[in-house]
């Protein structure tokens, strides 16, 4: 059977850029002020949690970030149901079609069995897409991030539940590909290293990227931890 679009309220969550807005040497974005946490002579490091100058120093997982169509699919263990970022989404015939010859319950059957909800998050990407910065020749979904029960997946797992749907991964438009990760070396940089990157300038060619600890961790709050680092917010002189 087909999986089909519908409502669900399992949405993915905010990601914020990893430091605060600061009124003295701050930057304006749209509607948000950010400030970068380089040392200044009269100005210490703002973060915008404390966990994330704890960690700063520690090797962080990262990811491309993706400028397309956010998408959804949820597998409860009966039944396939997918939308868009939220249940209001409307699309094209050319996506229903996509995403319901990708998604079949036979597949999440044999995959994951009845036991655990799984979600699978990913954009739509493609010619008609956002500048389709991936230049694809038909609509893809492309998926970034996947939660099992309770369990947020390992990068390897996500490259593991892509080449299973046979759709591509966001480690698949990365340098050295999604074998990578499937080999055990990953994409890994401390999140200063990874901040400092940006804004020189590093990942110009993607909108940025998204990273969480290596080890996947969660804040006191019991939030994880997660951040997105734009070209847009930090590509500026302060790395230059």
């Amino acid at each position: 059977m087909k999986t089909s679009q519908g409502k669900f309220e399992h949405r993915y969550h905010h990601i914020e850029a990893p430091t605060a807005s600061d009124k003295e040497r701050s930057k304006k974005v749209g509607r948000r002020v950010i400030a970068l946490p380089w040392e200044h002579p009269d100005k210490p490091k703002i973060w915008r949690e404390p966990e994330l100058e704890y960690l700063s120093r520690n090797k962080w997982s990262y990811k491309r970030k993706l400028d397309g169509e956010n998408m959804r699919v949820m597998w409860d263990g009966e039944k396939a149901v997918w939308n868009g970022k939220s249940d209001d989404f409307v699309c094209s015939e050319e996506t229903i079609e996509m995403m319901n010859r990708t998604f079949q319950e036979e597949i999440f059957e044999e995959k994951f069995g009845r036991e655990k909800i799984v979600l699978l998050f990913g954009e739509r990407m493609g010619p008609k897409c956002q500048g389709n910065e991936l230049e694809l020749s038909e609509s893809t979904f492309v998926l970034f991030d996947a939660k099992v029960g309770d369990t947020w997946l390992e990068p390897k797992n996500i490259v593991s539940i892509a080449k299973y749907f046979e759709v591509p991964s966001c480690y698949d438009f990365m340098p050295g590909g999604a074998q990578k990760v499937l080999d055990g070396d990953g994409y890994t940089e401390t999140l200063n290293g990874l901040i400092k990157k940006t804004s020189e300038g590093k990942f110009c060619d993607w909108e940025g990227v998204v990273a969480i600890p290596e080890a996947g961790l969660f804040s006191r709050k019991g939030e994880r931890l997660i951040v997105k680092i734009k070209n847009k917010d930090y590509f500026n002189d302060y790395g230059g």
